[in-house]
């Protein structure tokens, strides 16, 4: 479960864990199998499915931390 900035909750179904990582990581891949779509502009990432934004992050290391 992903617990979002504005309080919400997201659950990911059928990810991979692997335990030696320290931060979980999010396929764009995966999420684009289900329908999501990602915009990107100026170091902000959305997520996207349909005109709901459903998660967004921040560049940080030339990575995107959710926010």
């Amino acid at each position: 479960m992903i617990h979002l900035h504005d309080g919400t909750k997201r659950v990911l179904e059928e990810v991979k864990f692997v335990s030696s990582l320290k931060r979980n990581l999010i396929s764009l891949s995966e999420l684009e199998k289900k329908c999501c779509v990602f915009n990107s502009e100026n170091g902000v990432l959305k997520v996207l499915r349909g005109t709901v934004v459903v998660m967004k992050g921040v560049r940080k290391n030339d990575m995107y931390a959710l926010v």
